[in-house]
């Protein structure tokens, strides 16, 4: 690299971590906002990922430095048209990659914990609820935006939003008192992520190489993304081998589906350090989406504790 490519490189970077830490008070609170509209938290996750990136590109569009009120409604209002699209392409999804739901009325399935099935329960409840009606109440009645706020975001008036609102809490106030059904996990699907995992915390890496896809496809959240074995075999792979403590991954089910969750060992017991979504077909690996260098609310909330 030349020296003005590096000069340059280096002048992204050191713009892109005031960026950063700029909007780090914003991100549990929009991770929030992002988990309740999709009804995920990794796909949540996801969407403030795009929301900090269109952000940060859009920056420039600010004409005069906003105060903190006005910005974090511009930056909510750009996660908030992220969740929309992501809604929007799920339409188009195939019949079955939705989640098969159960009517309560028997069936062999996977439990969630139970902290996870209330906000399972929440999130099916409020999947009912069209997009505008959605991000209202979540805006106004769980992250406490002003009804000003609340309206900058969605693109409404005031009065738009208390339209919405009296809609949404007069719906939820309707529906019966159990959820809508609950996710069947894939047995098939936990026994593959059980072998991976095992296969992972011993760190017996040909052993891992060998449920690999061939075009598997890895991502490290904000860091790196790659396909096939040597984007694992190469620094993935090093660097968890040299985590100091003490660190095993287990399965956990997760917002309906099986996840990989991260433990480390310390001095009081074990604690989950980050998640990693595998997705899995034809019996192999196909894709790892691994989040170790997000900020730890995802696991927190992914475990049912936010």
């Amino acid at each position: 690299m030349s020296a003005p490519d590096a000069a340059l490189r280096s002048v992204v970077e050191s713009a892109r971590e005031r960026f950063l830490e700029s909007v780090e008070e914003l991100r549990p609170a929009l991770h929030r906002m992002c988990s309740r509209m999709l009804g995920s938290v990794v796909d949540g996750e996801d969407a403030v990922q795009e929301t900090l990136a269109t952000a940060y590109y859009k920056l420039p569009t600010l004409r005069e430095t906003p105060d903190e009120r006005r910005y974090r409604a511009w930056v909510f209002r750009i996660g908030h048209n992220k969740c929309i699209d992501i809604l929007r392409r799920r339409r188009f999804e195939c019949d079955e990659e939705i989640p098969e739901r159960t009517n309560g009325r028997g069936g062999a399935k996977d439990r969630v914990t139970e902290s996870q099935t209330v906000r399972l329960a929440l999130t099916q409840w409020i999947d009912l609820l069209p997009p505008e009606e959605r991000a209202s109440l979540l805006l106004k009645d769980v992250l406490g935006f002003t009804l000003e706020e609340t309206a900058k975001v969605v693109g409404s008036s005031v009065g738009g939003v208390e339209a919405a609102l009296h809609r949404a809490r007069g719906k939820l106030k309707e529906v019966p008192g159990q959820p809508p059904g609950e996710t069947v996990l894939d047995p098939a699907k936990r026994r593959l992520l059980e072998d991976y995992a095992e296969r992972f915390s011993r760190q017996d890496w040909d052993a891992v190489v060998l449920l690999l896809d061939q075009d598997a496809r890895l991502e490290v959240v904000e860091v790196f993304a790659g396909t096939g074995e040597t984007a694992f075999t190469g620094l993935y792979f090093y660097n968890y081998s040299t985590i100091q403590q003490a660190w095993r991954f287990t399965v956990e089910a997760i917002d309906g589906d099986w996840m990989l969750v991260h433990h480390r060992r310390t001095d009081t017991g074990e604690v989950p350090r980050h998640v990693v979504r595998v997705q899995v077909g034809g019996g192999k690996v196909t894709a790892v989406e691994d989040y170790y260098h997000v900020p730890e609310y995802l696991v927190g909330a992914a475990l049912g504790d936010a």
